[in-house]
C-alpha cells in the first residue's frame, strides 16, 4: 500500500464517522421515507459519544504536549548541542530561527482552521432563485431542494451534514480530530499550509537528533538487552507476552532505559576543550533518555501522516475531488458486492429549461435571460468529473493564483459558486441530454 492510498484510507475513515448513521438509506431516498424522518434530531448526548468528538478533545492537548516537549528538546538541548558540542553557533541560531518561524505558522494555521465558521448563510431556506427553479441546484430525485433532516436547513451542492459538529458544512471535506474541527472549502487552504509547515518543522528539527537518538538506543540495547536484571524483571516472566510481541518489546525497552539510567555510564557527548567534567549543556542528549526517543518517534509518525495527507489533498485537488466524492466513488464501486441496495451514490441536479448558451446570452439584458420554471432532474454518477475544472485551475483555486499566495494561509481558497463550480464539458453533456428529453 502506497503512502497516498494510506492517506486516502485515513481521510475516508475520518469522514466515515461524520456520516449520518443511516446514510445508506438517507442521502437519496424516496420522499415518503424522508417524510417519516423529518422530525428526527440528534441529541447532544449522542454527539459526545462519537469517536471523532472524543478524539477531538484528546488529540489537540496531546499535540500541545508534543509541541512543548519538542520546544525544549530543540530550542535548548539540540541548539546547545550544535553550538557548544559541535561548535556551529551560526547553524544553532538558524536552527532556532526556523523552529520559531515554522511553529508560529503551525499555530496560526491551527487557529484559522479551528475557529473558522462554516455555517451556511441565510435563514436555512433555499434562495429565491432555487425556489423559483431558475438556477441549477442539487435536489432529490423528484426535483425538490434537499433539506437536511438533522438540522432542518437547506443543503447546497457539495455540502454535507457533520454529526460531529451537528450542522451542515458547505464544501465539506472531512472532520479532522487532530483539530477538533471540520475541514471544508473555507478552511482547506490553512489546513494544507498547516500540514506543510508541520512536516517542515518536524523534518528539519529532527535532522540533528537522528544520529544522537540512534546511538543512544544502540548503547542501551547493547548494555542491558541481555542483562540478568532485564531477564529477571521482564524477559523470563510470562506476563511479558500479554499484548503480543509489540507490547513485549516496547515495555522491555522502557525497562532497559530505566536500568541504564540507574547505573553510571560515560556520556555520549562531550564539549571539546572543557576541563569541567560536570559541565553538560545538553543533558537529555549526552546520555540516553527515553523521553527524547518517544518525542522523536511520535513526531516522525505525525510527520508521515502529514506527508500522506498532503499528497492526498494535492491528488484529489488536481481532479476536483473532495473526501466525500472519493467516498461516493468507493461505495459506488463496492455497491455490486453490497447486501443492501438502498444507498444511491449518485447526486441529482435540477437543470432549468430552456438552458441558455452562455456565449449567446452574456450580452443580453437581464429580463431577456429569464428561464422557464420547467426543468429536468439529471442523475450524476459518482465517477463523473462534475467539479473538475482542470488540474492547473483546480490547484490555483486551492492554493492561490500566484505562487507567493501558496504560503499565505490567511489568503483563503477561491470558492467557485453557482454554475462556475461545474465542469463545462460535463455540463454541456447534461444540457444536451436535458434538451433531448425536454
Amino acid at each position: 500500500m502506497t503512502i497516498e492510498h494510506a492517506a486516502s484510507w485515513v481521510l475516508v475513515a475520518a469522514q466515515e464517522s461524520t456520516r449520518l448513521i443511516d446514510t445508506q438509506t438517507q442521502d437519496h431516498v424516496p420522499e415518503n421515507i424522508n417524510a417519516t424522518r423529518q422530525n428526527r434530531t440528534q441529541t447532544p448526548r449522542a454527539r459526545w459519544t462519537r469517536p471523532n468528538v472524543i478524539l477531538g478533545k484528546l488529540i489537540p492537548p496531546l499535540l500541545g504536549v508534543l509541541a512543548y516537549k519538542g520546544y525544549d528538546l530543540t530550542m535548548h538541548q539540540t541548539a546547545n548541542y550544535l553550538a557548544r558540542v559541535r561548535g556551529q553557533r551560526l547553524v544553532a541560531r538558524l536552527y532556532q530561527l526556523q523552529f520559531i518561524v515554522l511553529l508560529s505558522v503551525v499555530t496560526l494555521c491551527f487557529g484559522l482552521v479551528r475557529f473558522t465558521s462554516h455555517r451556511i448563510e441565510g435563514d436555512g431556506q433555499p434562495s429565491i432563485e432555487i425556489q423559483q427553479r431558475k438556477v441549477i441546484f442539487e435536489c432529490h430525485p423528484d426535483g425538490s431542494p434537499i433539506i437536511c433532516n438533522q438540522c432542518s436547513r437547506w443543503r447546497p451542492v457539495k455540502a454535507r451534514h457533520c454529526n460531529d459538529c451537528g450542522v451542515c458544512i458547505p464544501g465539506f471535506d472531512h472532520h479532522c480530530p487532530f483539530m477538533d474541527a471540520c475541514v471544508a472549502k473555507r478552511s482547506i487552504k490553512p489546513f494544507f499550509c498547516f500540514l506543510v509547515a508541520a512536516v517542515l518543522l518536524i523534518g528539519i528539527s529532527i535532522i540533528p537528533l537522528i544520529s544522537i537518538i540512534y546511538n543512544g538506543l544502540k548503547r542501551v540495547v547493547e548494555t542491558t538487552w541481555d542483562s540478568v536484571e532485564l531477564h529477571e524483571r521482564w524477559w523470563d516472566r510470562k506476563v511479558s507476552w500479554f499484548g503480543g510481541p509489540v507490547t513485549r518489546y516496547a515495555y522491555a525497552l522502557f525497562i532497559a532505559y530505566h536500568i541504564y539510567g540507574s547505573s553510571d555510564h560515560p556520556p555520549l557527548l562531550r564539549v571539546a576543550g572543557n576541563q569541567d567534567p560536570t559541565y553538560d549543556p545538553c543533558p537529555l542528549l549526552s546520555s540516553p533518555h527515553l523521553g527524547p526517543l518517544v518525542v522523536v518517534v511520535v513526531a516522525v509518525f505525525v510527520m508521515l501522516v502529514g506527508i500522506a495527507m498532503i499528497l492526498t489533498i494535492i491528488l484529489n485537488a488536481r481532479q476536483g475531488l473532495s473526501a466525500v466524492q472519493v467516498d461516493r466513488i468507493r461505495r459506488s464501486r463496492a455497491r455490486p458486492f453490497s447486501k443492501s441496495n438502498t444507498y444511491d451514490p449518485r447526486i441529482y441536479l435540477y437543470l432549468p429549461l430552456p438552458l441558455p448558451n452562455p456565449s449567446s446570452t452574456s450580452n443580453k439584458p437581464e429580463q431577456e435571460q429569464d428561464r422557464s420554471q420547467d426543468g429536468l432532474v439529471v442523475a450524476i454518477e459518482p465517477e463523473e468529473p462534475l467539479f473538475d475544472l482542470g488540474a492547473g485551475k483546480n490547484l490555483k483555486m486551492l492554493l492561490g493564483q500566484k505562487w507567493w499566495e501558496w504560503v499565505l494561509p490567511w489568503r483563503r481558497s477561491i470558492i467557485a459558486e453557482g454554475d462556475a463550480m461545474f465542469n463545462p464539458e460535463v455540463m454541456a453533456r447534461l444540457v444536451e441530454k436535458a434538451r433531448k428529453k425536454s
